[in-house]
């Protein structure tokens, strides 16, 4: 849910089920949201300005001026954040096997399972 932010260099971006593939040759440590939806909500609203008024200063303005809603993030559960985050995060130990695809659908701890 980020718009393109490294130009020519942003490539690829991942889910937080997404990382647990990415990964698959590891055992999870930890995982989650990195951010919340208020963060993501933050960078629409600075490439909508950045769009509209054609400058990256448009943009920063914009943001400043509802960074309020970063206090929301607070307030999400996780499965809502992992859904809807800016970033998420996976911290891994090499593992012995990898994780199977059909274990993917029970892996996902998001809010469109509830």
């Amino acid at each position: 849910m980020q718009q393109v932010h490294e130009a020519e260099f942003d490539f690829s971006r991942f889910t937080h089920s997404g990382h647990r593939w990415l990964f698959r040759d590891f055992n999870e440590i930890q995982s989650g949201a990195s951010d919340g939806p208020g963060y993501a909500f933050l960078w629409s609203i600075r490439y909508l300005a950045r769009g509209l008024f054609r400058t990256k200063l448009a943009g920063i303005v914009a943001e400043l001026g509802m960074l309020w809603v970063r206090l929301f993030d607070k307030l999400t559960p996780e499965a809502f954040a992992i859904d809807s985050t800016s970033g998420v995060f996976f911290i891994g130990r090499k593992a012995s096997t990898s994780l199977k695809a059909k274990d993917m659908i029970a892996y996902y701890r998001g809010a469109g399972r509830l």
